[in-house]
């Protein structure tokens, strides 16, 4: 899979809960089998290849709470 065919999906709910106004954000991409350094003399002319998966994802929930002052979505933990 080239970084052509590299595809993000992100899925977000947006709730009002005990805490207040809440999202969660679920980032879901290609999961990185391998990646390999390509040196030349300069270390300036060095290129990362990042060799993704064709079946396996990996995924990243984030939880925003919002903050009424700044008006914008603030990232807090997660506990189980």
């Amino acid at each position: 899979m080239g970084l052509s065919d590299f595809t993000e999906q992100i899925e977000t709910l947006v709730f009002d809960g005990p805490s207040g106004r809440m999202k969660i954000e679920r980032v879901s991409r290609p999961k990185v089998d391998d990646v390999k350094e390509h040196y030349h003399r300069r270390k300036s002319d060095a290129q990362t290849e990042y060799i993704f998966s064709d079946e396996e994802m990996s995924h990243k929930v984030t939880v925003y709470k919002w903050d009424e002052p700044s008006q914008d979505w603030a990232e807090t933990e997660f506990n189980l």
